[in-house]
C-alpha cells in the first residue's frame, strides 16, 4: 500500500509521518503569515497547533536524543532558559503581574517557537520533499515587503515620515 504524508492510517509509523508533514505546513504558514498585519490569533493558533505537534514528534524520536549525548548539550542550555524564567518568576520578580503577562505572551510564544525549531530538523529529515517549500515560505515574505516599500523609498526617499526626522 503507497501511503501518503497526510494519510489517515492506524500504522503509527505512517501517524508520525503524518505529524512530521504537517509541523513543516504549520511552520510555513507562520512564516508566510508573520508580517501580514491583523493576524495575531491565527498566528498563536498556528504556535499552539505547532508546539504540540512539536511536543509529539519530539517524544516520539526521543531516542535520538540520548543517541547524540554531547551533541543535545545546546538544547538543554535552551531548555535551561525557559525553567529560569519560571524560577525568576517565582523568586526574584519585583513585579509579579508584569513578569506573569510576560511570561503568558512573549516567553510563551518564544516557548512554542523553540519547540518547533527543535522538532523541525527531525521533520525535514523525514521529509526531504518538503524542504523546498520551507524555502520559499521563508524567503517569500521579506520579498513580498521589499516589493512593497521598495516603490515607497524610492517616491519618498526614505521610509520615515517627513516629521519624525526632526
Amino acid at each position: 500500500m503507497n501511503s501518503t504524508p497526510f494519510s489517515c492510517s492506524t500504522n503509527p509509523s505512517h501517524q508520525k509521518g503524518w505529524a512530521t508533514a504537517s509541523l513543516i505546513w504549520i511552520i510555513c504558514a507562520i512564516l508566510f503569515i508573520w508580517v501580514i498585519p491583523n493576524t495575531i490569533a491565527l498566528r498563536n493558533s498556528l504556535l499552539v497547533l505547532g508546539a504540540l505537534n512539536a511536543i509529539y514528534v519530539i517524544f516520539s524520536v526521543r531516542h535520538l536524543f540520548v543517541e547524540f549525548g554531547k551533541f543535545c548539550i545546546p538544547l538543554l542550555f535552551l531548555m535551561l532558559l525557559y525553567c529560569w524564567t519560571i524560577i525568576h518568576y517565582l523568586f526574584v520578580s519585583l513585579d509579579p503581574n508584569l513578569e506573569l503577562s510576560e511570561l503568558k505572551s512573549i516567553w510563551l510564544r518564544s516557548f512554542s517557537g523553540s519547540l518547533m525549531a527543535i522538532a523541525s530538523p527531525l521533520c525535514f529529515y523525514k521529509h526531504e520533499h518538503l524542504r523546498k517549500y520551507f524555502f520559499y515560505f521563508y524567503f517569500l515574505p521579506p520579498l513580498l515587503i521589499l516589493s512593497y516599500m521598495l516603490p515607497l523609498v524610492l517616491v519618498r526617499e526614505t521610509l520615515l515620515p517627513r516629521k519624525s526626522l526632526l
